[in-house]
């Protein structure tokens, strides 16, 4: 269920692809820019009530909670949480034993001063040799380009295109500057924009988001995952030059037959991909694994008091949406939201042990 193991000879070739960028880059045959980190503190600073991301960290225990930075400096971590009245936990998983791998998935949480006050929830789940490089970069440039894209919020749908897209190429120009590899790196992405009852979703790949209703334990709305076996995903692979290949396993734990699909090059044992959208991923760009999100439009019912939970694929590999919204309608008259989320996160983390042994995806 993890990532694609690459050969090192795959590795040299995903390196040199980066050194080739990067040589046109020099060349001026092509522009790779990359917003630099005062503009980006300018941003949350100057333009933004709150803005709430995971630090990029290495050496962190299985289970561990990821670290946090936010802005503005002069407020308080807990002041800015509880203006926005979201609970979050991002936790790293385990790889097997002494793992000391880094958390890979990210998110962020922002709300703009001005153009409405949209609030922005996002959740990205890296893979990949520099999946958390990739993850990390994406929660914080995705809100930013999106807050300066010419479209928003008039024309959310083109916005949300545009910041997607606009991130792409960020990731290929900062991961020039600072050395990792966005050719077989990458993440998927869910974000979730809110101003009153007007929401919009966008996501590649298989991070998800779900809608429920206090008192109502039906599942109201869901994003769908974007599998390389989905037929519309499929097509637009195959038809430019991907290969989505289906493997096989035994479940050593007595459980059924694992079948996993996977996208590569055609004639090429790389990078086989689980899913069939996303940021990052360079080498598979021109071959349909695009970074187009998803557009859904959504109008709130407010008296019906809804609710929302975003979660990487280590919460959904085991748990399906409905059992989510059931045990937050079950527990939200007993017990705090924040309470609520651990239980599923807990839950999350005794289906994997249960199916995987010493095997635990990060949770976000």
């Amino acid at each position: 269920r993890g990532d694609f193991q690459l050969s090192a000879e795959v590795q040299a070739e995903m390196k040199a692809r980066m050194e080739k960028l990067e040589g046109r880059v020099r060349r001026g045959s092509i522009f790779l820019g990359a917003v630099r980190d005062q503009d980006l503190i300018q941003k949350w600073e100057n333009d933004c009530e709150y803005a709430v991301y995971g630090k990029l960290s290495t050496g962190q225990s299985p289970a561990s909670e990821r670290e946090i930075d936010f802005y503005p400096k002069s407020a308080k971590l807990a002041e800015l949480t509880a203006k926005s009245g979201l609970v979050f936990s991002c936790t790293k998983g385990c790889k097997g034993v002494g793992d000391r791998s880094p958390n890979q998935d990210n998110f962020s949480l922002v709300k703009y001063k001005d153009k409405g006050g949209w609030e922005v929830i996002c959740v990205m789940d890296g893979h990949g040799p520099a999946g958390h490089n990739v993850s990390h970069r994406s929660v914080q440039v995705l809100p930013y380009y999106l807050h300066n894209s010419e479209f928003f919020p008039d024309e959310m749908e083109k916005a949300l295109e545009d910041a997607f897209q606009i991130t792409q190429q960020d990731l290929l120009g900062h991961g020039i500057q600072e050395g990792y590899d966005v050719q077989a790196s990458g993440t998927t992405a869910i974000v979730f924009l809110r101003n009153g009852s007007d929401c919009y979703t966008a996501h590649c790949g298989d991070s998800r988001f779900v809608l429920g209703h206090e008192g109502d334990r039906t599942l109201q709305f869901e994003t769908m995952d974007h599998k390389p076996n989905t037929e519309s995903e499929k097509v637009r692979i195959e038809a430019n030059g991907g290969e989505v290949r289906e493997f096989r396993y035994d479940d050593e734990y007595g459980g059924e037959e694992l079948v996993v699909h996977r996208v590569f090059i055609k004639g090429c044992d790389y990078p086989g991909l689980c899913m069939g959208r996303s940021l990052g991923d360079e080498c598979v760009k021109a071959h349909g694994v695009t970074c187009v999100p998803e557009v859904n439009h959504i109008t709130l019912d407010l008296a019906k008091k809804p609710f929302l939970f975003a979660a990487s694929d280590g919460v959904w590999e085991f748990i399906p949406s409905e059992w989510v919204i059931k045990t937050i309608v079950k527990k939200l008259g007993e017990d705090p939201p924040q309470k609520i989320m651990q239980k599923i996160c807990k839950e999350s983390r005794r289906k994997w042990r249960q199916e995987e042994g010493d095997y635990c995806d990060d949770i976000t």
